[in-house]
């Protein structure tokens, strides 16, 4: 096993190298090797904790003004198996595992859940091999960094902006937007959905796109960048 090729992408040495082995041995292995073999999923379990307090951590100290919700979502995205993955396979990990010959007939090296699981169980080794400080270097080489946070924070607010709107109504004490759709056009194959958003009774906006719910998103996208205007009014008439 090339654990010295593994330590360097990881940006961490292991003082106990049996650890990164551990985090890298499959359940599968074991199965066929010896019942008295160790797998990783022990460490899988505490690697993933491991992450999700690494990652809390570091979006409250990134983002102070964020709401509970968007943090627990940008969180989430920054946790989850395909970022998990991504990052396991950016760095070739899977070449390292240890699999069962089953496992690896079926592709288990390249098959994303496995390399999602192996990458926490080396935080978890990481851990219990140098504290937090270990683990957090190896999550903000391969999933905390700043870009990874960045587009993580960015991508929920093109994706759920009804969402951010909705938690901004609901913190301010406000009704919920209407959203209406006012008109459909272009060819069959080709539809332009419009749509008109409104808050109170004096605010709306109008937003277009190829289907109703991208309407509603670009509209709601403009009321949250408009906020302090519809805000204002509120404020005026309270």
């Amino acid at each position: 096993m090339g654990a010295e090729r593994v330590e360097e992408a990881l940006g961490y040495s292991f003082r106990d190298r049996a650890l990164l082995v551990l985090a890298l041995t499959h359940s599968s292995f074991a199965r066929e090797q010896s019942p008295e073999i160790e797998h990783n999923e022990r460490l899988e379990f505490l690697g993933d904790s491991v992450l999700g307090l690494l990652a809390a951590e570091t979006l409250e100290r990134r983002f102070p003004a964020h709401a509970e919700g968007r943090l627990t979502k940008v969180k989430a995205s920054l946790v989850n198996a395909r970022h998990l993955s991504e990052a396991a396979a950016s760095i070739n990990l899977g070449s390292e595992m240890r699999l069962g010959r089953a496992e690896e007939r079926a592709g288990g090296r390249s098959k994303p859940g496995l390399l999602a699981d192996a990458l926490e169980a080396v935080l978890g080794a990481a851990f219990l091999d140098g504290g937090l400080p270990a683990a957090r270097l190896i999550a903000e080489k391969l999933l905390l960094t700043d870009v990874q946070i960045s587009q993580a924070d960015g991508g929920l607010e093109q994706s759920n902006a009804k969402s951010a709107l909705q938690e901004l109504l609901q913190s301010h004490g406000l009704a919920l937007p209407v959203y209406s759709l006012i008109d459909e056009t272009g060819p069959a194959h080709k539809r332009t959905f419009h749509v008109e958003l409104r808050l109170g009774e004096s605010f709306h906006v109008q937003a277009s796109a190829a289907t109703k719910r991208a309407a509603e998103q670009a509209a709601a996208r403009q009321a949250v960048e408009r906020s302090e205007e519809w805000l204002a009014e509120a404020n005026r008439r309270s």
